[in-house]
């Protein structure tokens, strides 16, 4: 038995030049993979075109695999663990070649029996498994990015008074400084860009109402301010169904009055996406698809209407929410909009966990970012506990998909629990951003924190601005010594968005 690596390690790449029948009649035949394996361990990362160009006399090896009809030797996970890159970029290459050239298409058929897609993720599985070993959880070395929610989908005036000013009738959900019209939110957003925010999620309110609704002119003008006057930052948008979006659903079907069974499911899908899912059409950089109402997808029990009719077409029947997730992830990836899974509950994770088995079939698709909002109901409690459970939980949906996922963190912190003030300790019962940040600041699982008035209308006994919460956690974090990045094409290439940037600032030109 040849030892492959021994050979590597003791001669240099000229020996395959002197040797070239001993390698292929000994070697290559049988062996390929651990030849390419051993020649990485020697060169670390190689391009596979430097690799094979020195067999002129065979042409290449990859060229040798193929008539050979031994090309599914190559594409083994393992082999390529730290460089995918180069292998898919074999793939396209000797796959275009033998297309065009009508004499070897009889080969084509090895490349259509390998599943690429499902090949990748395999190996960044791996990749994923192999950093894990190794990364320490103790201090952070890496910057964080910061976030901010601006408007929320209840925070915030419900009503206007007799001078014409908006109000809240829920005085526990006031935020007098929540920006409601496209104008006052580019101006709000500015603010928290300029404090260091470099991720914008933003839910549309009515101007007239100030409840949150779906409107498409609302969300394209307002992304249209930002991209304008933050150059590079990140747009999240919301597919909620709070405030008046039921209501504009409801308005919309009233076209189709006692339609049920099949039909009745269709239409109420297609309304649910036309409206709720509206803002994937303005085209954000993420769309968060996923919150708590759909872990109701997977269910399986029929909704019955008074006379015991099943799958009446209400939004929260499975079968719908099966359809409207279906198509408004499917849309989003059409569009290169990344998907936002929005956590606010423990619950949630059992049902991403089945959507890991069945990607295809709901069109889940990497780079994906995931949003915890700790404190926001008792499923999801603001302690150190539920936070390390749940990032438990986020790391083992990335080894089940191996997605490019990021991490945001951030706490819902409402006026009765809000800290009077920023004292060293916080009185049981009490809660402000300082402890999660000191959880995060210890922890590269993390890439980024969450603030906004959405989760803190109130904070220290006062009201807060957006741009004064980004502030407060700047500070904080760099008295901990953790750097926060404000690059936005590090930011971008963190979220794994790099290749959307060039069409995505020439958009908003």
């Amino acid at each position: 038995m040849i030892d492959t690596e021994v050979i590597m390690k003791k001669h240099s790449f000229d020996m395959f030049e002197h040797n070239k029948d001993f390698i292929y009649h000994n070697i290559i035949h049988d062996n390929f993979p651990k030849v390419v394996e051993a020649y990485r361990n020697a060169k670390q990362k190689i391009s596979l075109s430097d690799f094979t160009r020195h067999y002129s006399e065979y042409q290449s090896i990859g060229q040798l695999l193929i008539e050979r009809e031994k090309l599914g030797t190559l594409f083994k996970p393992d082999l390529w663990v730290g460089n995918l890159e180069t292998i898919t970029q074999f793939y396209a290459h000797f796959k275009e070649r033998y297309t065009r050239q009508k004499h070897m298409r009889d080969y084509t058929k090895q490349f259509d029996e390998i599943d690429l897609e499902a090949f990748s993720r395999e190996v960044r599985k791996l990749e994923y498994k192999e950093k894990t070993k190794t990364e320490d959880k103790g201090p952070r070395t890496k910057p964080i990015i910061l976030t901010c929610a601006h408007t929320g989908a209840l925070n915030g005036p419900w009503k206007k008074d007799q001078e014409g000013r908006l109000h809240n009738i829920e005085e526990r959900y006031f935020a007098e400084h929540l920006p409601i019209t496209p104008e006052q939110v580019i101006k709000d957003a500015i603010k928290a860009y300029n404090a260091g925010a470099r991720l914008i999620h933003i839910h549309a309110r009515n101007p007239e109402t100030g409840a949150q609704y779906a409107n498409l002119s609302w969300y394209k003008e307002v992304l249209k301010g930002i991209r304008k006057n933050c150059p590079g930052a990140l747009v999240s948008f919301p597919t909620s169904r709070k405030g008046e979006v039921g209501t504009q659903i409801d308005t919309k079907l009233s076209d189709f009055p006692n339609v049920k069974g099949r039909a009745g499911r269709t239409i109420r899908a297609a309304m649910e996406v036309l409206i709720r899912g509206a803002a994937v059409e303005a085209r954000p950089d993420t769309l968060t698809t996923f919150t708590v109402p759909e872990t109701r997808l997977l269910g399986d029990k029929s909704i019955k209407d008074k006379r015991g009719v099943e799958d009446v077409p209400n939004w929260t029947s499975p079968s719908i929410m099966r359809s409207y997730f279906k198509q408004v992830n499917e849309r989003a990836n059409k569009l290169g909009v990344r998907q936002e899974i929005e956590i606010t509950t423990m619950g949630e994770f059992d049902v991403l966990d089945e959507l890991a088995k069945r990607d295809k079939e709901f069109h889940l698709k990497g780079p994906m970012h995931f949003v915890l909002i700790l404190g926001f109901s008792d499923g999801l409690k603001l302690n150190k506990k539920t936070y390390e459970a749940a990032l438990d939980r986020i790391d083992k949906f990335k080894q089940n998909t191996g997605f490019h996922i990021t991490v945001s963190c951030g706490a819902v912190i409402r006026p009765k629990e809000a800290a009077g003030k920023p004292e060293a300790e916080l009185p049981a019962g009490q809660h402000d951003y300082r402890e999660v940040m000191r959880w995060v600041a210890a922890d590269d699982r993390i890439d980024a924190f969450r603030v906004g008035l959405e989760d803190t209308p109130k904070l220290y006994g006062n009201q807060q601005t957006n741009g004064g919460l980004v502030e407060e956690a700047r500070k904080f974090f760099e008295d901990l010594d953790v750097r926060i990045e404000m690059n936005p094409k590090k930011v971008r290439k963190i979220f794994g968005m790099e290749k959307r940037e060039v069409s995505r600032e020439s958009q908003a030109r």
